[in-house]
């Protein structure tokens, strides 16, 4: 999440930044050369001089992928209690909005393409099932609590372990299954592919749901369109660069509700 220990401590991370540095390298030692991190940023630790530092390390060890996301206070959340409680400071959003512009500006002339709002890859070192998700294709989860997609269902399997096991032993999986709802497949196609730099491929959306339905999204999309938000270009409806800093609000507009 961070090279840098105030950031580790303040997100009561159990790992050294020495302990990261070294996991990266012994795994390049042993011939791993395709290796994604994770970094956070926006906490009320991470300043801008320390933010960079973090990106530099990423070009100084080479990676061909990482992810970076801006801080998220979840409800219920150890870390949500301790703010509540005034032990910590809440984070900032205009903090975040800042380091999000240094690492757009930043890495982009190191060869890096965002090609996900929170991805990075280069020379096109995408992650496939990630990847897959994003642009609404099915898949298939083998394992304990593995999750499959089939374009209207969602399936996961047992959790524990052992329970796994005896299942297979018995030659049988039992899967719990979650039917979406059109509406639900709708958001999720927005959500998903909104967030990508492929955006969402308005022929696929009109075969998946309608027509119609991809023409009311366009006369929806105008107003985000003379903002400079989203472009619509060879039937695929993307986020501009500015647009990203506001994605969250944007397909919350454009998603349909019962």
């Amino acid at each position: 999440q961070s090279f840098a220990p105030a950031d580790l401590s303040w997100m009561n991370r159990s790992h050294t930044a020495e302990q990261a540095d070294y996991a990266i390298k012994a795994a390049q030692d042993c011939g791993l050369s395709n290796i994604s991190i994770d970094l956070i940023y926006g906490t009320p630790t991470t300043t801008n001089a320390i933010w960079k530092a973090n990106l530099q390390k990423v070009i100084a060890l080479q990676l061909t992928h990482f992810s970076a996301y801006s801080l998220t206070v979840e409800p219920n959340t150890p870390l949500a209690k301790e703010i509540r409680m005034a032990k910590k400071m809440q984070p900032a959003n205009e903090q975040a909005a800042d380091q999000m512009d240094i690492l757009l500006r930043f890495m982009e002339p190191q060869g890096f393409e965002q090609y996900e709002i929170s991805n990075f890859a280069k020379s096109e070192n995408y992650a496939k099932h990630n990847t897959a998700y994003w642009q609404h294709e099915a898949y298939l989860g083998i394992g304990p609590s593995a999750h499959s997609f089939d374009l209207t269902s969602r399936s996961w399997n047992v959790s524990n372990n052992q329970q796994y096991i005896q299942q297979l032993q018995e030659n049988k999986i039992i899967l719990e299954t979650e039917l979406l709802q059109q509406n639900e497949q709708w958001n999720e196609w927005i959500m998903t592919g909104l967030r990508t730099k492929w955006g969402c491929d308005l022929v696929k959306g009109a075969k998946l749901f309608s027509e119609a339905a991809i023409r009311e999204l366009l006369d929806e999309c105008r107003l985000f369109q003379a903002k400079g938000w989203l472009i619509h270009e060879n039937n695929q409806l993307k986020l501009t660069r500015e647009g990203k800093f506001f994605a969250d609000s944007i397909m919350s507009e454009l998603f349909k509700v019962d």
